[in-house]
């Protein structure tokens, strides 16, 4: 044999290992690429999953100071009806006590007939003017 064909051989067989081995690190270089995306998609899920997750509970957190801010409030208010109640019923009796003071001063100052009718009137009013 020549050394033509020896080199023209060696040139073939170089060219098909060069094109197998090419093949052989394309395919492994897609699995790699395929690997590396299927890690990269799983890896967002969790992320994605995680931020889900901490929004629910930023909105829990949230929700929980809203209505604990509201349960004040509603405290606050309700405290504040109790002690107009309670001013309204000490008046309501400080009334009764007065028409009564009233009715025995004028049973052990003054004589009179029949009978003496005491009404103890409360009044209060709030006027507003538009200019």
């Amino acid at each position: 044999m020549d050394i033509i064909s020896i080199l023209i051989g060696l040139i073939l067989g170089a060219s098909f290992g060069g094109v197998l081995a090419y093949i052989f690190i394309k395919k492994i270089q897609l699995s790699k690429e395929k690997e590396i995306i299927e890690k990269a998609q799983i890896q967002g899920e969790n992320i994605k999953k995680d931020k889900i997750i901490q929004a629910k509970e930023k909105f829990l957190e949230l929700k929980e100071q809203h209505e604990k801010t509201i349960n004040s409030r509603e405290r606050k208010i309700q405290d504040k009806e109790f002690q107009f109640k309670e001013r309204e019923n000490s008046l309501k009796k400080r009334a009764d006590e007065l028409a009564f003071e009233i009715s025995e001063k004028i049973e052990s100052e003054m004589t009179y007939p029949g009978q003496v009718k005491i009404t103890v009137i409360r009044e209060k009013r709030a006027v507003s003017y538009a200019k």
